[in-house]
């Protein structure tokens, strides 16, 4: 999931007295709209709209910025406000999938900022979902060659004695923080938290006190 501070205006126009407000300070969402709203000072009503590319998020308490991205925010009940795309850009802020992307090369994508695009990539092992706007486990991208892109191939799925998926760790040469864990047939590239490490003996992450590893980890923990 994405995380960002979007600083933004929104659209105000002022609003007479219809009722919508049932607290003196709150935000109420607009029937058939997925990004307008109500927002209620001191119980005067004002129409809102979030930024294009942006949801009303009906969750949010106010004074709390009350939009978000779609990854972040369904919109069930209404439609949109339309696009304002610029060149680079669908919409003027959310997350797109980029140009230089390619299928075993899934992890960039695009953020869009006031329609300005801004070329990122995803933590090491995730890809960009273009269907969810959203950093994914590769094999659930379909655009994605996940094999090539993580660089493992994984034996065949198994399950326990009560049908539950068993999921295996793999150790990468070199490597005392990351590993690969082998869900379902696909491979996950996942790092241990801090303060652990992959123990090849165990396959899983212990205390990295008691893992001693005959080659030079890498610097950082990744």
């Amino acid at each position: 999931m994405f995380i960002f501070v979007c600083i933004a205006a929104l659209a105000v126009a002022v609003s007479g007295d219809s009722g919508y407000c049932g607290n003196k300070n709150e935000y109420v969402k607009m029937a058939g709209s997925c990004d307008s709203f109500y927002e209620c000072i001191e119980s005067n009503e004002f129409e809102r709209t979030c930024p294009d590319g942006l949801y009303f998020n009906p969750e949010a308490q106010w004074p709390q910025y009350p939009c978000g991205y779609p990854g972040d925010v369904e919109c069930s009940d209404g439609v949109p406000q339309p696009a304002r795309s610029s060149e680079e850009c669908p919409h003027e802020y959310g997350f797109f999938e980029s140009p230089l992307a390619t299928s075993t090369d899934c992890g960039k994508y695009r953020r869009c900022v006031a329609g300005v695009a801004f070329e990122e990539e995803c933590a090491p092992g995730l890809a960009f979902n273009p269907a969810k706007g959203i950093c994914d486990w590769p094999s659930e991208v379909a655009s994605c060659n996940a094999e090539a892109f993580i660089g493992y191939s994984c034996p065949p799925g198994s399950v326990d004695q009560y049908g539950y998926d068993i999921t295996e760790n793999f150790g990468l040469p070199g490597k005392c923080y990351s590993f690969i864990a082998c869900h379902r047939g696909n491979a996950r590239l996942v790092s241990c938290d801090l303060g652990f490490k992959f123990d090849t003996s165990v396959n899983r992450c212990v205390n990295s006190d008691l893992v001693r590893t005959d080659f030079q980890c890498e610097e950082r923990h990744a």
